[in-house]
């Protein structure tokens, strides 16, 4: 999924990518962000291009902002190498534009106006449709979401191969893995070792200063020990008002999977985050401090797979 951020901070309550994050999870597909991507001893433009290599699918959701110079390519942006290595590399490209003659598009004045590089947004969005693809254009999130999820399912229904397993399907959008992670062993064996001993629910949090690795230690964990979870999901706690809106939308997806293949044989991974970093939550959970309006902090429960 390619976007750039005031489609992430916008509009408020549910933004665009919150719609497309949805969107493609309810499809059954594992969503790779680029503002999920892990530090790595890379070039900024050759690490984004590997990952894009390795989709079966671009979504490209473009608005009027030119996004971020790539460090080492600063005449472009992120959006726009991820979209040309797709079309490189012979993905299937959904593209949904931002409509510009929309009344209300949530988003305010400061977020739509690109000074430094709005010139570079347009001729970008031009090309794209001069491409031959068919875009779609979208006003508010709803409108976005269903138009994404009825496009991979189109996509899917034309292309077998994009189809999920049937059974079990998972539910699942943890970040990419670190490919440069090292070290920890002990401290995940110990995790691993309390999560499946006994038969109650246990605690495990990941604490520490900012910067020492808990969000990457979490995400290791859940690719480390993915075979033994059906569910993993990953909650964005930058916008405290998205929580809860996560976490009702994991429990629908959960439910779709349950009435698909009568139940889940194993329970769900995840990792609540501290205020500012993502997490991941469910009944059976690592995680760590989530900061709650009032300063208090709600620990994530975890429980054994089975």
């Amino acid at each position: 999924m390619s976007h750039t951020s005031e489609l992430r901070e916008f509009p408020a309550g549910v933004s665009y990518v919150a719609a497309v994050e949805r969107a493609i999870s309810a499809c059954g597909h594992v969503i790779v962000d680029m503002a999920d991507f892990p530090a790595a001893d890379q070039v900024p433009a050759e690490l984004c291009a590997e990952r894009v290599r390795d989709c079966d699918v671009y979504v490209g959701v473009l608005g009027t902002r030119y996004g971020s110079p790539v460090r080492d390519r600063s005449q472009v942006s992120y959006t726009e190498p991820e979209f040309e290595t797709a079309t490189d590399t012979g993905l299937d490209r959904l593209v949904f534009l931002l409509d510009t003659g929309a009344a209300d598009v949530g988003i305010p004045l400061s977020g739509l106006i690109d000074l430094e590089f709005g010139a570079r947004q347009e001729a970008f969005r031009r090309r794209v449709q001069d491409r031959g693809l068919v875009t779609g254009s979208f006003a508010n999130p709803d409108m976005l979401g269903q138009l994404v999820e009825r496009s991979l399912r189109e996509l899917a229904a034309k292309r077998p191969g994009l189809q999920p397993l049937e059974h079990p399907r998972r539910v699942w959008n943890i970040p990419a893995r670190n490919p440069g992670f090292t070290g920890r062993d002990g401290l995940l064996a110990a995790v691993r070792e309390r999560l499946i001993t006994g038969d109650k629910a246990v605690v495990q949090a990941f604490q520490g200063m900012g910067g020492v690795g808990k969000t990457q230690l979490a995400i290791e964990y859940a690719h480390r020990f993915a075979e033994s979870y059906d569910l993993g999901w990953w909650v964005n706690s930058e916008q405290g008002g998205l929580i809860r809106e996560s976490g009702r939308y994991q429990a629908l997806a959960a439910g779709r999977e349950r009435a698909r293949a009568d139940h889940l044989s194993r329970t769900q991974l995840g990792r609540d985050s501290c205020a500012g970093r993502r997490g991941r939550a469910n009944s059976g959970r690592v995680g760590g401090d989530l900061a709650q309006p009032g300063g208090r902090a709600q620990r994530g429960r975890c429980g054994p797979a089975r």
